[in-house]
């Protein structure tokens, strides 16, 4: 369910704040002067991150899109409470760079922090 929810929170992302989005991916990609080819493959990372780590002001508080999903009606009608608690601590999460290391299944993965050097 937790998985399920991640599709919610994109979609939540690009209904409300897709044009806010684009332009951080714009203003990034002129700034940094990437390439179309590696723009491509670094987008939806950079989304990604940009969901869950990057924070704007909205009236007087800093907020993550991600923290504004959970505060949202939308969010909450169908929360289940042991999903939210576990999703909730996504908020303190830290975008990171993986080279996985081997695939048990479907879902699971060894991957190596490549900045910290670790297995995760």
């Amino acid at each position: 369910m937790a998985f399920e929810e991640i599709g919610e929170i994109f979609n939540f992302s690009s209904d409300y704040y897709g044009a806010y989005l684009l332009g951080l991916v714009d203003d990034f990609i002129g700034t940094e002067q990437v390439s179309e080819e590696i723009a491509t493959s670094l987008v939806p990372h950079f989304i990604s991150w940009a969901v869950f780590s990057h924070r704007f002001r909205l009236g007087h508080e800093n907020k993550t899109i991600f923290e504004l999903y959970l505060e949202s009606p939308r969010y909450k009608s169908r929360m289940k409470p042991k999903v939210h608690t576990l999703i909730s601590e996504w908020k303190s999460a830290m975008p990171g760079v993986y080279y996985t290391e081997e695939i048990l299944g479907e879902r699971v993965l060894v991957v190596n922090d490549v900045i910290r050097m670790k297995l995760g």
